[in-house]
């Protein structure tokens, strides 16, 4: 999708423990938390529909951290209040709560391109200002697709409020319901047997605390793989997105041909055949089939791999 980019924000001033940030505008704190919370039973992301609070966990140790947006949409002003234990903690906390937040993020070319397109200024207009938020680590992410995996949202959300309430590390200061997401260690030291109780399938608490011993023992490093990822720009390592550069897509771009959308087909298919053949199988093969061959007649690539569809696209070009 063209326009995302990032784009370093002005020079935030800090005074002690409260920080005034200028996000890349447009820029709106309520749209931007709705997304990042996913529901509203998420504990860890809170927002009373005025300010954001997280507790963050970091490597660094741990603080508290609020956000309330000052200014309309076009120039706004993000006021950060830290409550570390450290002054040290500061930098560390705001450099999180900047990434999650999308506040160096320049959309500009996106919403460039839907101001010439009717259908798609429908879509993006009421989001205007939105900014795609990360969360605050790779481990939590990965913490947050397992327990969410083959559930509603409402279901896993709730979950996930449980591992942080029994797990997630707690201010010192804090009220009752503030906590982090858990650490690896955390989770780590956990039965199989504690996180079937809170709710999680054995086949997803086997997952976590796998996931969990191979980070704390450093046989995975996630830190590598977020350097890896950023390297790459929010897309995706293609041969014409690094020519692009970081964070700009390039137009000969698989996904920006359209080429995703055979890739995702393709995927799909593969998946039914290796289930057991079975007339739902077949008939899920069908349409995977299907909607890979109406994305070849599209223009895209059917049946190829990202890779291949980006040279293919590359060479067409």
């Amino acid at each position: 999708m063209p326009g995302y980019a990032p784009k370093r924000a002005s020079r935030s001033r800090t005074a002690g423990r409260t920080v005034s940030l200028r996000p890349v505008p447009p820029f709106r704190l309520d749209a931007t938390v709705a997304v990042l919370r996913r529901d509203i039973r998420n504990p860890v992301d809170r927002w009373d529909g005025e300010r954001y609070e997280r507790v963050l966990d970091l490597p660094e140790g741990l603080c508290s951290v609020s956000a309330r947006q000052v200014g309309p949409p076009e120039s706004p002003r993000l006021d950060v209040d830290i409550a570390a234990e450290r002054d040290d903690l500061v930098r560390p906390a705001l450099r999180t709560i900047r990434t999650m937040l999308g506040v160096d993020l320049d959309l500009g070319g996106l919403y460039a391109l839907a101001d010439r397109d009717a259908r798609l200024h429908r879509m993006v207009e009421p989001l205007r200002g939105m900014k795609p938020p990360r969360l605050a680590s790779v481990f939590e992410a990965l913490v947050s697709a397992v327990a969410c995996q083959q559930l509603s949202l409402s279901a896993g959300m709730t979950i996930m409020a449980r591992l942080a309430d029994r797990l997630g590390r707690r201010p010192p200061a804090g009220d009752r319901g503030s906590f982090a997401c858990p650490r690896p260690d955390a989770l780590a030291a956990t039965s199989q047997d504690e996180l079937r109780a809170l709710g999680f399938s054995h086949a997803k608490a086997r997952t976590l605390i796998g996931l969990a011993r191979a980070v704390a023992d450093g046989a995975l490093d996630l830190d590598s793989l977020a350097r890896e990822s950023n390297a790459a720009g929010p897309w995706h390592g293609c041969e014409p997105c690094r020519a692009s550069g970081p964070g700009v897509p390039s137009t000969r771009c698989c996904v920006a041909s359209g080429a995703w959308t055979s890739f995702r087909s393709t995927t799909s298919a593969r998946r039914t055949r290796w289930r057991a053949g079975s007339t739902c199988g077949r008939n899920q093969h069908r349409r995977a089939s299907a909607r890979s061959r109406r994305a070849g007649a599209n223009g895209a690539v059917p049946y190829t791999c990202i890779s291949s569809a980006c040279a293919s696209s590359t060479r067409a070009s």
